[in-house]
């Protein structure tokens, strides 16, 4: 069972039918206990765990109801109540009860009613009846603290081997760290590490790392949602992070990425180029325009906006908005990637009529023209979607801003109104055979002399 749902799970996509059909195969709480068991040392993972980080909320509910069906249905199928001697003490057990974070059966408790139970002694372990088996209120936990299990017990020891004797090996403390898939398990390896050696895991870490050995180790932790340490600033980690893509030969683009990632607001943004200046005397974004090429500067803003960060003051007001695109869109060439940038920063209707008040003030032109003029028609649609999103249309109209009044033509010369004005010439009379056609420019011909008298 634990094979078959480890398959339903692994790789890319999860096959809830096959994990809702082997939970069905689920034979009551003890069962459920040593299927996890199993799933754990085999794999080294924690299976309820597993199952949350693979399920939505509506299947987390459909798993819940399989299991709590499933060691209801147990009661029927369970075995008398075994013999005891007269004066025998009933062994003391407790209702079981759910997980209040994952919705699954505690197998500390399992556990402790099967020793409690004293199987070997008096057969096996009658099932609590169905109304014992209940949800914990919200907020509270089981009264019963949990056995770690092999695999969390395995990565204390695997982190305290590493950091014993002398040297240090970072290679086995990245692997086990990246073993830890949740907070709640992070909290359990440090209580193993704390209450097998007597001293904290984070302060061992902190005593053998470096600052950039650490920093990595907080980004293996933090890839799975984990903080190593939550009282620690993240801030001067990403300002160290962006400083070490960007020093040196060559620039590490994917880091940058990685980083500028981790920032989710404009605050966040502002402290971390304030700690950026702090460790190395430099601007951030002055750092970044000198290491990055445009088209991944483009990127950088972009990933910081699709978060909230206004990463440069002001620039989305409409002079801001306008003079970017009169600046895109003038000399030779167009630049349509900055085009598609700042047509993005426009908010709404309201905002994109204000920029194009700006742009005709600044430029003496109407922006839809312009931009129709220097896009392709792919390029003007991507614009036009842009704007679509954001409730705009774009289209193609004269603006309705004042334009000065129109001059008054010059009066015509006066030879010129005259020559208009005179009568066309009357018709010319017909002219005697093979003489020339008379032209405005000489006088008409006159008749032929008579031949003199012999």
């Amino acid at each position: 069972m634990a094979a078959v749902m480890f398959e339903a799970m692994d790789g890319i996509g999860t096959d809830e039918a096959a994990l809702f059909e082997q939970l069905k195969q689920v034979e009551g709480a003890a069962h459920w206990a040593a299927v996890q068991d199993a799933y754990c040392e085999r794999y080294e993972r924690n299976l309820e765990e597993h199952i949350q980080s693979e399920l939505s909320d509506s299947e987390m509910r459909t798993y819940r109801e399989i299991l709590e069906r499933r060691c209801a249905a147990s009661e029927k199928a369970a075995s008398p109540a075994p013999l005891r001697a007269p004066n025998a003490e009933t062994p003391p057990t407790a209702d079981l009860q759910l997980s209040p974070s994952t919705g699954a059966y505690d197998r500390s408790e399992v556990s402790d009613m099967l020793s409690s139970a004293d199987v070997k002694s008096h057969g096996p372990l009658r099932s609590r009846p169905s109304s014992a088996i209940r949800a914990a209120p919200s907020g509270e936990h089981s009264p019963v603290k949990a056995t770690p299990d092999l695999a969390t017990t395995r990565i204390a020891e695997q982190l305290h081997d590493a950091m014993a004797g002398l040297g240090t090996d970072e290679a086995t403390i990245n692997a086990q760290l990246g073993l830890v898939r949740s907070p709640r398990h992070w909290v359990a390896v440090k209580d193993v590490f704390e209450s097998s050696y007597g001293k904290g895991l984070v302060a061992a870490l902190e005593s053998e790392l470096s600052d950039d050995e650490l920093r990595h180790c907080r980004g293996i932790l933090r890839a799975n949602g984990v903080e190593l340490d939550p009282a620690h600033s993240a801030d001067a980690d990403i300002a160290a992070a962006l400083d070490d893509a960007m020093a040196g030969l060559g620039t590490d683009e994917g880091g940058v990425y990685r980083e500028l990632a981790r920032i989710d607001s404009t605050d966040t943004w502002h402290t971390v180029q304030t700690a950026y200046t702090t460790r190395t005397g430099k601007s951030l974004p002055a750092a970044l325009e000198s290491e990055l090429s445009s088209s991944e500067l483009r990127r950088c803003r972009a990933l910081l906006r699709g978060q909230g960060v206004e990463v440069t003051p002001g620039e989305r007001t409409a002079d801001a908005v306008a003079r970017a695109l009169g600046t895109a869109t003038s000399g030779v060439g167009t630049d349509e990637a900055a085009v598609y940038e700042h047509v993005g920063l426009v908010e709404g209707a309201a905002h994109w009529e204000a920029v194009g008040a700006a742009y005709h003030a600044q430029f003496g032109k109407a922006l839809p023209g312009v931009l129709r003029a220097e896009l392709s028609d792919g390029e003007w649609e991507r614009c036009a979607a842009l704007l679509r999103r954001k409730g705009v249309a774009l289209v193609l109209q004269e603006p309705s801003f004042p334009s000065p009044s129109p001059v008054p033509p010059e009066e015509p010369e006066e030879a010129e109104r005259q020559a208009r004005d005179a009568p066309a010439p009357a018709a010319a009379r017909p002219q005697e055979e093979g003489a020339p056609e008379p032209t405005p420019e000489s006088p008409p011909a006159q008749p032929p002399s008579p031949a003199p008298e012999r």
